[in-house]
């Protein structure tokens, strides 16, 4: 919220003199100050300025609360990553107690279980990632040939009188000539716009290519967990 300002008054001192004066506040920063003087600009420059000194403290608080709440939200996530790593760890561990425990009764009580029928001998039900295909780069702008002094268009007109009058001949010439620089000026425009466009283009599909590669890459960490567990359950069953 930015800084607010009053209207400013003006009042007279004890010697008649004009006073002037005027009250600027910041609600969020819990700020208030009335400002006096006997010149207008000067009273209405202080409070411009303190203002500008408040909104950029409000600024930086602002700041520093959106960094330190994208902090909280990591950890939150970290924490949040964690516990559920150790459920997991958890599940797999009393996975574990309870096969070994299956497999003391079944030594002192005489083969209760049939070992093949629990083996599971399926692939882990999950599929490795495929890595994203880099995209192709857009194809380099094209424009047409940049103009030339010697084209046709920009040849000065020629006529039988232009030998008579050199005046009339050069202002032909110079009228080609503007023509010439006018339409490679057209085309230089043309060719930086499109050249412009063509590295902002890249520039974004580079950016895109560098998400997809961190997705795969914790795609592929998710999946290398998923196995691992896996691996661990078939492994008591051998």
């Amino acid at each position: 919220m930015p800084s607010q300002c009053s209207q400013m008054w003006m009042s007279y001192t004890a010697r008649g003199l004009d006073r002037y004066e005027i009250e600027v506040s910041h609600p969020e920063l819990g700020k208030f100050q009335r400002l006096k003087g006997d010149n207008q600009y000067v009273v209405t420059q202080k409070a411009n300025a303190k203002m500008q000194m408040w909104d950029e403290m409000w600024r930086k608080r602002v700041a520093v609360q959106e960094k330190r709440n994208q902090q909280d939200a990591k950890v939150r996530a970290a924490e949040e990553n964690l516990q559920e790593a150790t459920d997991r760890t958890e599940e797999a561990q009393a996975e574990q107690e309870s096969l070994r425990t299956l497999l003391v009764d079944s030594l002192d009580h005489g083969p209760l279980v049939d070992w093949e029928q629990l083996k599971d001998f399926s692939p882990c039900p999950i599929s490795r990632p495929l890595p994203p295909d880099r995209p192709v780069d857009p194809p380099k702008p094209k424009l047409g040939r940049e103009p030339n002094c010697y084209d046709p268009e920009f040849e000065p007109e020629k006529g039988f009188f232009d030998w008579l009058f050199p005046g009339k001949k050069k202002a032909k010439e110079e009228a080609a000539e503007s023509r010439f620089q006018a339409a490679q000026q057209l085309w230089q425009t043309k060719l930086d716009g499109l050249q412009a466009q063509h590295a902002e283009t890249v520039a974004q599909q580079e950016q895109q290519w560098k998400r997809r590669q961190q997705d795969y890459q914790d795609q592929l960490a998710d999946w290398d967990q998923e196995r691992g567990l896996h691996s661990d359950a078939e492994a008591l069953l051998l």
